[in-house]
């Protein structure tokens, strides 16, 4: 668990992060949660948070850090792909009735 705060107004976000075992068997960090509060938006917390994650990955050898974010939640992946993220893969539904 990592946590943005500041001294004034206290916590500013969090982000978990664990490891994971993808399906080749290779290890990879992977991003859970993923949180800002409203009025520390748009300030870098985030930002900081994901690198913080990175710089967490690397330090254990990992090469990957992974994460999911909902197709439909376009400022999320604006955010993400800002840092250079990518999709890997697309899951695919269908409601039935």
């Amino acid at each position: 668990m990592l946590l943005a705060e500041d001294a004034n107004s206290g916590r500013l976000g969090f982000l978990s992060v664990k490891v994971l075992e993808d399906v080749t068997g290779s290890e990879r960090a992977h991003v859970a949660d993923l949180a800002v509060t409203e009025g520390s938006r748009r300030l870098g917390v985030g930002r900081a948070l994901m690198r913080a994650a990175e710089a967490w990955a690397r330090d254990r050898g990992l090469a990957v850090l992974s994460l999911d974010v909902w197709s439909t939640n376009e400022r999320a992946r604006a955010f993400y792909g800002s840092l250079r993220y990518s999709a890997e893969s697309l899951r695919l539904f269908k409601r039935l009735d």
